[in-house]
């Protein structure tokens, strides 16, 4: 039996005792935290709260489900995840780049949606796909930044961020 055997620890090298990170850990891991939680706020709202508006709305089911189109793109990231890979913004480091762009973009059509309250449905619909587009850009560009800079030992951490 090791010394540590009646007590609550870990043999995780990413973990502290107790099993959670120690405070430089934590502290090295918010930005990826915080970039996960700002692009699954914005998924929830794209996907889960704008069919409950839709339908307070008074549009019927058959409308709803069709919005439901627009997170789409999160299941085809993969199609151009090598192009991310390949191409840089001149004007930032090449992860960051993607994430700092995506991140614009998708604010901009998120605030752009929130003038389309009278707009026709397919546009709508067209806008909220772009911005899950976006967002489906910034997490391939997260993800990658994560592999490349965490630690094996860290990676699960940064993947309960998520």
């Amino acid at each position: 039996m090791s010394k540590n055997s009646g007590q609550r620890g870990s043999d995780h090298p990413g973990l502290s005792r107790g099993g959670f990170p120690s405070r430089s850990e934590a502290i090295r891991l918010l930005p990826i935290a915080l970039l996960y939680l700002s692009s699954g706020a914005t998924l929830a709202t794209l996907s889960g709260a704008t069919p409950l508006i839709l339908r307070a709305r008074g549009l019927d089911l058959a409308g709803v489900g069709m919005f439901q189109l627009v997170v789409l793109p999160l299941g085809l990231s993969f199609c151009w995840a090598s192009l991310i890979d390949r191409l840089r913004w001149p004007f930032l480091s090449h992860r960051t780049g993607w994430i700092v762009t995506m991140q614009v973009v998708t604010i901009g059509l998120i605030v752009f949606l929130a003038h389309g309250e009278r707009w026709p449905l397919p546009c709508l619909i067209v806008i909220a796909f772009l911005g899950c587009a976006a967002l489906a850009t910034l997490d391939v560009a997260l993800e990658a930044l994560v592999v490349e800079t965490v630690g094996t030992a860290e990676r699960a951490l940064a993947a309960t961020a998520k």
